[in-house]
């Protein structure tokens, strides 16, 4: 009955060992998930102070980040622009307002009420006809297309 056991035992501590290794990498995952956790923390405090940074010097920072600001504000004006292009396919402009969005030929904005901007209307050209018979010519052409005498 010895051997049965000693083998009784060598199973028992080998599970035991196995239970240990499997709880520590457990634990191992957890920190790992906790550590990251807390980098992306820093991470959106740096972002904040460079916020903070940018807002409160402005054009006055320091020469060492002027370049670094250069770029900033390139990149922040390609959003805009990048906005402004959505805008226009989508055939809306914000309301002065509550700056929701408003299709561009609404009167009124449907979240505040507010009267928008009469929108511009566009130049008609003035019609040319032809001299000879009276039919109207389409811009740029040099012969009446009625009746083929030159314009």
């Amino acid at each position: 009955m010895g051997f049965l056991d000693n083998m009784g035992k060598t199973i028992s501590d080998a599970s035991q060992g196995a239970l240990k290794k499997g709880k520590d990498m457990a634990d191992v995952a957890k920190f790992n998930s906790l550590i990251n956790d807390e980098e992306k923390k820093i991470t959106g405090i740096y972002e904040q102070i460079g916020k903070k940074y940018v807002e409160v010097l402005g054009e006055s920072a320091d020469e060492n980040f002027k370049e670094l600001l250069d770029l900033l504000k390139a990149s922040q004006d390609k959003v805009e622009e990048y906005r402004n292009n959505v805008k226009e396919l989508k055939g809306v402009s914000n309301c002065p307002t509550c700056g929701a969005e408003v299709a561009n030929n609404a009167l009124f904005c449907a979240v505040c009420g507010t009267k928008m901007a009469e929108p511009a209307a566009e130049p008609v050209a003035a019609e040319v006809h032809c001299a000879d018979c009276g039919a109207v010519i389409a811009p740029g052409s040099k012969f009446c297309t009625s009746c083929g005498k030159p314009v």
